[in-house]
């Protein structure tokens, strides 16, 4: 059984190069925000952005340089 990813486990990667899985996609960039209120997370490529429902995120890591 996989581990739930929640804003804790996130949280310690803002600032971060990641990779995140949610809807059969990977979105690769930096993670800029966590927000626990509104349940979303923000990852930046460039001038590239998407937000994203932590409780959609099946799995993320953060990604060596």
């Amino acid at each position: 059984m996989q581990d739930e990813v929640s804003a804790t486990k996130l949280k310690p990667a803002v600032g971060k190069k990641v990779e995140i899985h949610a809807f059969g996609v990977a979105y690769v960039g930096r993670l800029t925000k966590v927000d626990v209120k509104s349940g979303l997370v923000r990852v930046e490529d460039g001038d590239d952005y998407v937000l994203l429902e932590i409780e959609r995120i099946d799995h993320f890591k953060v990604v060596r340089r």
